[in-house]
């Protein structure tokens, strides 16, 4: 190799590295705008936290609305009407083998933190308490996570706003055409983990147990979104299989819809950033990607 190809590969091996170096995570905003080269349509994504307490957070309501007006299509990952389907849920909620019962399959320990909690419960436990011996404990661990979220914040004091409902019924309102991402059933698969063997799932539950009595606070995700910090969770939460399989097939029905029409989007902030989120799938479909410049700083 003569010394002026050995120096034309440096400078390419260098200039593939700062590309690299350079390309976004997708972690710095919750609002984006995503357009294709050459095409007319635009489609607006945010991130949401499905509940929030807007007496703490400056949620711009206004401005998302304003964007909903000029595409005129909403998505979100499962539109109200879908609510139904998930009435079927109950028949995953609890197990009626009795030899599944979480009081003799949970060590005592485990058992008597577990009842602190839902006695301590402000939110989503507390409702749980007369059936909890028999529910599914993937469930029990999903609504353990989400208590230790809101009462380890500073960011909250109430629900008072959950953004997917409102921006339904205000494109229902405006006639504009709602579309759900997903269907009921996948919605199911994801919360239930039907993959999970019971022993597996009880191995969660154990696991979000400790997390809950942890002395740590960890992340606190309510200031993460109010500083436009999608590093909301730890990374395994980013790789998990589930989590990149709605990741795809979000992506890909994004951006078939985008061929025809524009969007505005509202989907959990977790399914937007880094390598197997969302923007970047878009990205790699050849979508320009853009922040969009809000201000969710705390009142």
């Amino acid at each position: 190799m003569n010394f002026r190809k050995l120096i034309l590969l440096i400078v390419i091996f260098i200039g593939l590295s700062s590309y690299k170096a350079q390309k976004s995570d997708y972690t710095n905003s919750v609002l984006w705008e995503i357009k294709k080269p050459g095409d007319a349509n635009v489609a607006y994504i945010l991130g949401t936290i499905h509940v929030l307490d807007t007496t703490q957070l400056n949620f711009p309501i206004e401005t998302i609305k304003t964007l909903i007006d000029k595409c005129k299509n909403l998505c979100l990952e499962i539109i109200p009407g879908q609510v139904n389907q998930l009435k079927k849920i109950n028949k995953y909620l609890y197990l009626k083998d009795e030899d599944l019962k979480i009081s003799t399959r949970l060590e005592k320990k485990y058992y008597e933190n577990l009842m602190q909690i839902v006695d301590s419960s402000d939110y989503f436990l507390k409702r749980f308490k007369p059936y909890l011996d028999s529910m599914r404990p993937t469930i029990l661990s999903t609504y353990i996570e989400a208590e230790r979220e809101l009462i380890k914040t500073q960011n909250f004091v109430s629900v008072n706003y959950r953004p997917e409902p409102d921006l339904f019924n205000y494109a229902n309102k405006k006639g504009y055409k709602t579309i759900p991402l997903e269907t009921g059933q996948q919605q199911i698969d994801w919360l239930i983990r039907l993959d999970l063997s019971y022993e597996k799932s009880l191995e969660l539950l154990k696991k979000s147990i400790d997390k809950y009595n942890d002395n740590d606070s960890g992340i606190d995700i309510f200031q993460k979104y109010s500083e436009q910090d999608l590093a909301l969770y730890p990374p395994d939460v980013f790789s998990d299989s589930i989590m990149i399989l709605r990741n795809t097939g979000m992506a890909e029905k994004i951006d078939s819809l985008m061929n025809i029409k524009s969007l505005f989007v509202a989907i959990g902030a977790a399914h937007l950033p880094y390598e197997n989120g969302v923007l970047n799938l878009l990205e790699q479909k050849g979508c320009i990607i853009r922040p969009y410049k809000i201000d969710l700083k705390n009142k």
